[in-house]
């Protein structure tokens, strides 16, 4: 069919040149995270850590991506409190804009992982490690043995107060939380992480986050941050940034530096490291089938994203 078009034989053989205002002009499309080719009808597979390497590309050990992220706040005391403790509408000091909210104000981290997608986590309390887990309790008391289960003598058992479904002494901090709310990202995006925390500075609070799960292998995008908070209708998630906002900051840090001729690696003083595991579709041990994004692993190997190794050669 005749379109009307001509070809410049003279261009294709090089003898012409093409220099008008669209000559370095080009389209295409800008897929969605997740799906790929010329016309974004590929879906992309998931992405892994070769199981057969060990080693990044200049022979040393590989290293998990680790991040600082840094709470500055106003105040020296960051123990837990709530503006306030009544939650019943219907008595006479229930605030609808106080209640069941820390004083310390929260903050969220938002990950983007290999296909360039955002994840926001749920709001994460700016306290230190005074801080508890929430749990489930019915009564205001519970009792719990010290050091053994089998506990028959009174010296034996501890009683610890609860305060409105709080245990008063624990060992849930906010480093604990942050690791849970990345956890308890969709799709499991964050599949294994730790985190550490120094408060050695008063005014200063330091998570150090390091990802170890087969999905967030390699050099990460830096966590971001919102400590301003986002209180009114529409937002998602709605909760009170950081208190007092006077003072507030937080700031996400990554590697100072990595020599790569040497096995050492950044020490816990430092902000960070750049993960040098391989970040391929399917851990390079399998095939990805772009009309389902399913990898179709190769014999010996199995997981979504084939990184993990179930036979030795």
């Amino acid at each position: 069919m005749d379109t009307g078009a001509k070809v410049d034989k003279g261009v294709i053989a090089g003898a012409n040149s093409y220099g008008l205002w669209d000559a370095k002009k080009t389209r295409a499309c800008v897929c969605d995270p997740g799906f790929s080719g010329i016309d974004c009808a590929s879906m992309m597979c998931p992405r892994g850590d070769d199981p057969l390497t060990t080693e990044d590309a200049n022979g040393v050990t590989e290293v998990y991506d680790i991040q600082s992220v840094v709470i500055t706040t106003a105040t020296t005391d960051r123990d837990y409190a709530q503006l306030s403790t009544t939650t019943d509408p219907s008595d006479a000091s229930y605030s609808a804009s106080t209640s069941g909210r820390s004083n310390q104000g929260s903050f969220t981290l938002t990950f983007t992982d290999s296909f360039g997608k955002a994840w926001t986590t749920r709001p994460i309390p700016a306290s230190d490690e005074d801080d508890t887990e929430f749990a489930t309790l019915v009564v205001d008391t519970y009792t719990q043995p010290d050091g053994s289960s089998n506990a028959v003598n009174t010296a034996d058992v501890t009683t610890r107060d609860v305060n409105n479904g709080r245990i008063a002494g624990g060992a849930q901090t906010t480093q604990h939380y942050i690791r849970a709310a990345l956890m308890a990202l969709p799709n499991s995006v964050v599949n294994d992480v730790e985190v550490s925390m120094d408060k050695s500075v008063d005014t200063k609070i330091t998570y150090r986050i390091t990802f170890m799960g087969s999905g967030t292998s390699g050099a990460r995008s830096l966590l971001q941050c919102n400590y301003l908070g986002c209180d009114r209708d529409g937002c998602q998630p709605r909760f009170v940034g950081i208190l007092p906002a006077s003072g507030a900051g937080c700031t996400v840090k990554g590697a100072l530096n990595y020599n790569y001729e040497t096995e050492g690696v950044a020490a816990a003083a430092t902000d960070g490291q750049t993960g040098t595991g391989e970040d391929t579709e399917c851990s390079s041990r399998g095939v990805c089938d772009g009309s389902t994004g399913i990898c179709g692993c190769f014999e010996g190997y199995t997981g979504n994203a084939c990184s993990v190794q179930t036979i030795l050669v």
